[in-house]
């Protein structure tokens, strides 16, 4: 595993955990399989800026952490060069999810927390999109 970071120090941090390597910022074409973006860049009101350059997007999967806007210029970015796409609302309600159970020891519904931030972010998530559709 290689893990791309903005601070070659902090990538370097983390390949350590993994047995991995660090390597260069952006990471570059056809070096990736799995783009994971971890970062606020792409999130509203800044929704038209991307973490990577589209020139890259040559990897299988792009999971883009930001939930807001759900398409972010990264996601779409992906999708136009045939790569499997998935946005960061998954993670938002897992995340919300998890607290919900570790803070009142109860099990949450978890469509209910989907709607809840569906609702207060005024709009749907994107499926998964797959290479080819």
């Amino acid at each position: 595993m290689t893990v791309h970071a903005r601070r070659p120090d902090q990538a370097a941090a983390v390949a350590r955990l993994v047995d991995g390597a660090a390597g260069p910022w952006p990471p570059p074409a056809g070096s990736w399989d799995l783009l994971v973006n971890a970062t606020p860049i792409g999130m509203w009101p800044d929704a038209d800026r991307s973490p990577v350059p589209a020139e890259i997007l040559t990897g299988r999967f792009v999971y883009d952490l930001v939930y807001n806007p759900p398409a972010t210029r990264l996601l779409r970015d992906a999708a136009r060069a045939g790569c499997v796409t998935l946005g960061g609302l998954d993670m938002l309600v897992a995340q919300a999810r998890e607290q919900f159970r570790w803070w009142t020891g109860a099990e949450p519904d978890e469509q209910v927390m989907r709607d809840a931030a569906v609702s207060r972010l005024g709009h749907e998530a994107p499926a998964v999109r797959t290479a080819g559709a």
